[in-house]
This record gives C-alpha cells, sequence and structure tokens, in this order.
C-alpha cells in the first residue's frame, strides 16, 4: 500500500535565485509535474531529469524566504528516499551553477528567491529504517512550525490549564505585583511594534473613519450588552464577554488579516490607533453604564480611567515615542520581530495565569454547560459584528465605487470586527476589584471570544482570497 511521504525544502535568501533538486535510488528518468505560483500566478511545469546525474550531498538551505510556492507530486519506488532543497544559481541574470534539471528549472532561476517547498512523493510500499528516519525529522519540524504560527493561542490554552491544576504559583506571583508588571511590559512593547507611519496614507477617508470609531467604540460594546441577559452561571462568565465587547480594535490581527486579503492595512492601522487611544477615554463609561444598568450597581468610572490610562496609554505612548526618536531601537525591534512577539505573548499569557489561578483557590462551580454557552455567546457575538459591519459599510458606500472600495470596505469589515484582548485582560482585573466578582473566570470568555473572531476572521478571509482568484481567472 502506497502512503505519503512529505519533505520540506527551504531556499536560500539574499537576492539569489535559485533551482529544485532531487535525489532518488532509481537510476531512470522520470518526469516531475508540477504547478508554481508566483505572484499570484499559477503556472504548469514538467521536469525531465535523471536522478544519477544529480549530487548525492543535497542537503537543506537556511534562512527560508515566503515569497512563491509550488507543489510537486511524483511517483517513487520501493523505499527510495525523496530529498529536495533549494540552491542558490547566482544572481539576477541565472549565472551560477548549471541546472540539472534542464531548461526548465533554468527558466526559473530569474524569478528571485523562491519560498519553502512542499515536495510530495507517493512511495510504493515505503517501508524500513530508511522510511522511519526521514519521517521523523519532518513531524518535527512541522509540529515546530505548528507552534510557533499559533504560539499565542497554545499559551493561552497552557495558562489557563496551569492556573487551574496548579493555583499556588499563580497566587505567589499576583500577590508579587506581577500582573501590573506584565501588562506595562505588554503595551509598552505595542507602542514600540507600531507602525504608526503606516496610518497617516488613511487620514483622507473621514467618512470611513467616522463609521470605524463609532462601530469599533459605541455600536458593538451596545451589542455585546445583550450577553448580559443570558441565564448564565456564575454571573463571571457573561460579564467576561460583554467586556470583551466593549473594547477597541485588536493590536495586530486585525491588520494581519487586513493586508493578507488585500484589503487597505493603512486604514486598518489607523483605526487601530484611533480605537486605543481614545477607547481609554469613552471605554469607562459605556462600560460604567452597560455593566451598571445590567448589575444595579453604580460605578465610578474614574478608578477604571486612571488605571486605563496608567497601565496601557502611559507606557503604550512610551513605546511608540521610543519608535519614533530612538532609531537603534526601532532598527532593532524591526529586525527581532519574531522574538518581540513572544515576549509579549509570554507576558499575556501571565496576566490569565495569575487571574485564573487566584480564581482556582475559591474553588468555583463552573459546568461544561456554562463553558459551552459562553463560547457559542462569543461566536455569536463576533458573527453579529461582521454581520452589522459588513451590511453597514454597503450600505454606506463606504469608500466609494473605485477600485479602492473594497479594500477599504475589508479593513472597516475586519478591524471594526475584532476586540483587543490584553486591554480586556487588564479592564476585567479593574473591574473585578470594583464589582467584587472573580476576575479570573471573567477572564476565560474572553479568551474563547478572541480564539473565535480569529478562527471566524481566518475563514473570511480564506474567502476573500478565494473570490479574488475566481475574478482573475
Amino acid at each position: 500500500m502506497s502512503r505519503m511521504h512529505s519533505v520540506q525544502a527551504a531556499a536560500r535568501c539574499g537576492g539569489r535565485a535559485g533551482h529544485l533538486w532531487l535525489r532518488t535510488s532509481r537510476d531512470s528518468p522520470a518526469t516531475v509535474p508540477f504547478a508554481e505560483r508566483t505572484s499570484g500566478s499559477l503556472r504548469a511545469r514538467s521536469l525531465h531529469f535523471r536522478p544519477s546525474s544529480l549530487p548525492s550531498n543535497v542537503g537543506a538551505a537556511r534562512h527560508a524566504r515566503p515569497l512563491a510556492a509550488a507543489q510537486i507530486r511524483w511517483n517513487a519506488g520501493s523505499r527510495e528516499g525523496v530529498h529536495a532543497a533549494l540552491r542558490g544559481a547566482g544572481g539576477p541574470h541565472g549565472r551560477g551553477h548549471a541546472s540539472p534539471l534542464g531548461d526548465a528549472a533554468s527558466s526559473a532561476q530569474a524569478r528571485g528567491p523562491s519560498r519553502v517547498l512542499k515536495v510530495h512523493a507517493s512511495s510504493a510500499a515505503m517501508s524500513g529504517p530508511g522510511a522511519e528516519d526521514e519521517a521523523t525529522p519532518l513531524l518535527s519540524e512541522r509540529l515546530l512550525s505548528f507552534v510557533k504560527a499559533q504560539h499565542l493561542p497554545i499559551g493561552l490554552v497552557a495558562a489557563i490549564l496551569l492556573g487551574a491544576s496548579f493555583p499556588a504559583a499563580g497566587q505567589v506571583a499576583a500577590d508579587a505585583g506581577l500582573t501590573k508588571l506584565s501588562t506595562t511590559g505588554i503595551f509598552l512593547i505595542s507602542g514600540l511594534t507600531l507602525r504608526g507611519s503606516e496610518a497617516k496614507t488613511a487620514l483622507t477617508d473621514v467618512k470611513s473613519i467616522a463609521f470605524g470609531l463609532m462601530s469599533a467604540l459605541v455600536v458593538t460594546p451596545l451589542i455585546g450588552s445583550l450577553v448580559l441577559s443570558l441565564p448564565v452561571s456564575p454571573v463571571e462568565m457573561k460579564y467576561g464577554v460583554a467586556t470583551f465587547a466593549c473594547m477597541p480594535t485588536s493590536l495586530s490581527s486585525c491588520v494581519t488579516m487586513t493586508a493578507a486579503c488585500g484589503g487597505n492595512s493603512a486604514l486598518a492601522m489607523l483605526l487601530v490607533v484611533l480605537t486605543n487611544t481614545l477607547g481609554i477615554f469613552s471605554m469607562p463609561y459605556i462600560i460604567s453604564n452597560i455593566m451598571g444598568s445590567a448589575t444595579g450597581v453604580a460605578l465610578d468610572p474614574s478608578p477604571l480611567l486612571e488605571s486605563l490610562v496608567r497601565n496601557i496609554l502611559v507606557p503604550f505612548g512610551i513605546g511608540a515615542a521610543i519608535r519614533q526618536t530612538v532609531a537603534p531601537a526601532r532598527e532593532w525591534v524591526t529586525k527581532n520581530k519574531p522574538m518581540v512577539a513572544y515576549i509579549s505573548a509570554a507576558l499575556l499569557c501571565l496576566v490569565p495565569w495569575m487571574q485564573v489561578s487566584k480564581a482556582a483557590a475559591t474553588q468555583p462551580d463552573i459546568s461544561a454547560s456554562a463553558l459551552f454557552a459562553t463560547a457559542c455567546a462569543g461566536t455569536l457575538m463576533h458573527a453579529a459584528f461582521l454581520a452589522f459591519n459588513t451590511a453597514s459599510a454597503k450600505a454606506l458606500n463606504l469608500g466609494g465605487s473605485g477600485p479602492e472600495a473594497d479594500k477599504i470596505k475589508r479593513a472597516i469589515i475586519l478591524t471594526c470586527s475584532q476586540k483587543t484582548l490584553p486591554v480586556a485582560v487588564t479592564t476585567i482585573t479593574q473591574l473585578g476589584a470594583q464589582m467584587g466578582f472573580v476576575a479570573g473566570l471573567a477572564v476565560i470568555p474572553c479568551v474563547f471570544s478572541h480564539f473565535a473572531q480569529i478562527l471566524i476572521d481566518s475563514f473570511v478571509v480564506s474567502k476573500w482570497n478565494n473570490d479574488d482568484k475566481t475574478k482573475d481567472s
């Protein structure tokens, strides 16, 4: 029985072109059909080569750079090891190593650095120790790649489970004041990574900006307040969802997704800056009215406003100022963007870990049905945000009818529908002290809602991209 065997190949970056080398134990020539995607276009190609003519010392190159993509599927004989790598093949004019793959590979050299390739080889009755050795490294690489891409969701889930299972350490950390330090670090990094210059290019679209502010800071909080009428116990669960709805836009994921679907990322960035700045001053009053009317508790917005300014706005502003005025710091953050993202994610995970640890010490009675109902509420709430912003963007004809209209609409729909988790966690910590509820329990539905918006919007972005491909074809 045949089975699929995957090998991942990497490309050298640094401005050098590359071509694919394959190695197999079979002596007969083989034809390799594949589809190569470059700059949005799909090309069908076929490489004809004799495996014995290829060098045996083919290894994976380092520093893959995602610029183009290809997939190869071919048939190999019994117990054949399939190796793939991309080697530098000279400069833009194609000088360098001679290509053993023929004219097809040589003609591809001028396209510049290639993306990581996924090579799928169908191996008939692949068995023996060689097969096991080759499959194991690939599995670990794929697992590591998944963890890197999804480090924040994985970290949040781990933090909640750790806090619920072993609360003592989290309690000690919270009592030592680590919560405030973590929050300060999160927003200091957010300011350091903010690309505010990109937002300036979107300042002329006043109509879209005005709607974005109204939707993110007023309308969506009112829609989310409907969750407070649900008969969910403990009450902290619905408090968490309602508070999450009152937050400004997400700090990074909405901009990333807007760019991924070809939306106006400058407008998305501008809305992130404006909503997260103005939201510091509007949230305390909106939350006080929504939560106060639902619970009958008179809330003074002043302590919450003071807390948000001190713990969010000040470190955020300091980080942004450092980025704009200290060139070495800006260059270091840009150069080490993945590491900075991991540090920020680790600091964010510390907060729910400590809050859940404190909540677990009280031994709350949370049923599976309450968790399920809260997760459904967060999912439906985000779907309602998407529906409202989509309908409004079309009804108001945001962006006009020109070629940029769809890009602006996509930026509005994604950005105004997403809410920021770090600000929500900080706000809930302060609200818990004022209203007397367990903040750790209210954090859990915020994490659920965060997962829901990322998952749903990923499908939305994928659909838009597929629609664009259909139009282009």
